[in-house]
């Protein structure tokens, strides 16, 4: 299980809103290098995003679009649980405060999910959590690792790739 934590300063895009009701800053590296993206449309993977903030989703889309990736979005761990009955999942993004209920929750759920247990999950929040509680979750292998919000792209990137075991691509 690693940590991964934003320290270094970076270009900004802000969403509008105010911190106190869930907005949060993301980081976004400029490239001005070619990507490694796939050619032709081709899909490398699918990914859940369990978020309630519907601009931060449509975000990460974006972003994770122009990698190959296609990213669902889901707003609550109902709307999730929907999905996952219907879609096939290659990894899950889950934040942690969600309208009906905990990520948590939906990582318990998902880790006894036939189909799921084994798939990476990458909690993404900004929820403080102490590194003993870290250690002994992640030991646990209720999550392969956490990102916290705010997030660097290609921090989040590389923790995908590395997950699915696909090559890293020059974001």
């Amino acid at each position: 299980m690693e940590i991964f934590s934003t320290a270094r300063p970076m270009p900004r895009v802000n969403v509008s809103g105010l911190p106190s009701n869930g907005v949060q800053p993301v980081f976004i590296p400029v490239n001005h290098g070619n990507s490694s993206a796939p050619q032709s449309g081709a899909l490398r993977a699918r990914i859940l995003y369990l978020e309630d903030e519907k601009d931060l989703v449509t975000l990460v889309q974006l972003i994770f679009s122009r990698q190959g990736y296609q990213i669902i979005g889901a707003r609550t761990i109902a709307q999730a649980k929907d999905l996952i009955e219907r879609e096939k999942i290659d990894l899950f993004f889950v934040d942690l405060n969600l309208p009906d209920g905990t990520g948590w929750e939906m990582l318990d759920f998902l880790n006894q999910h036939e189909k799921y247990a084994k798939t990476p999950k990458i909690i993404m929040s900004a929820q403080v959590m102490d590194q003993k509680r870290q250690m002994e979750t992640g030991s646990e292998k209720r999550y392969a690792a956490v990102v916290s919000k705010p997030f660097q792209v290609n921090v989040l990137i590389d923790v995908t790739q590395r997950l699915l075991g696909l090559p890293r691509s020059t974001h």
